[in-house]
């Protein structure tokens, strides 16, 4: 059943802009490693990407769908070792990396399964991002952002909505980071399991 088991091919892009914080980043990241956690990881069922953003995309620490098949452990290891730094926010760049390189049949992006998007951030992008999207969620991605409110964000949830298309899709932490702890991680796995991304093993 789904959990552990959902056929999707899935990219998880992430915030490390300056008004992150080191503190939140951590919290981030063991919020993204607890709710994959959850799942079983390999060459038939579910498939992770991962990359980090901020005025840049930062291909040198990314995770690639075709990577850790069947290596949870490997998996998990990685995305515990992506690097906080920098500055700048240009989610608009992050989303159009994912159309144009993480969703590539030749990084592992399976033809017959469902992609998912998950970004998560807490800030206003500084490029724009409805064009990007659009052509994102053209290609039948479903794109899921997680809007992590913190005192004096500059977030526009009007923008986020640009991102997903939908207010079904955008999800709002009204805690700030603290918010990402594990009921929302179990409440989130639940987007990995549509129907046709299930398979009983």
């Amino acid at each position: 059943m789904c959990p552990p088991f959902a056929r999707t091919d899935a990219i998880i892009v992430v915030d490390s802009s300056s008004s992150v914080k080191r503190p939140n980043w951590n919290k981030m990241i063991a919020f993204i490693v607890n709710m994959l956690s959850q799942f079983t990881i390999d060459q038939s069922s579910l498939r992770i990407g991962a990359f980090r953003y901020n005025r840049r995309v930062h291909t040198n620490t990314q995770i690639l769908l075709n990577q850790f098949n069947n290596d949870k452990d490997g998996l998990l290891a990685a995305i515990q070792r992506l690097p906080y730094n920098g500055g700048g926010t240009n989610t608009g760049r992050a989303i159009a990396h994912v159309t144009n390189v993480m969703l590539k049949p030749e990084n592992g992006n399976r033809p017959d399964v469902q992609d998912l998007v998950f970004l998560i951030t807490d800030g206003r992008a500084q490029d724009r991002v409805d064009l990007v999207s659009a052509d994102l969620r053209a290609t039948g991605a479903v794109v899921f952002v997680v809007a992590v409110i913190l005192p004096g964000s500059t977030i526009r949830l009007s923008q986020m909505l640009e991102i997903t298309g939908t207010n079904e899709t955008l999800l709002v932490v009204d805690s700030g980071f603290d918010g990402l702890d594990t009921a929302f991680s179990s409440m989130l796995t639940k987007y990995f399991c549509p129907a046709d991304a299930c398979s009983n093993i």
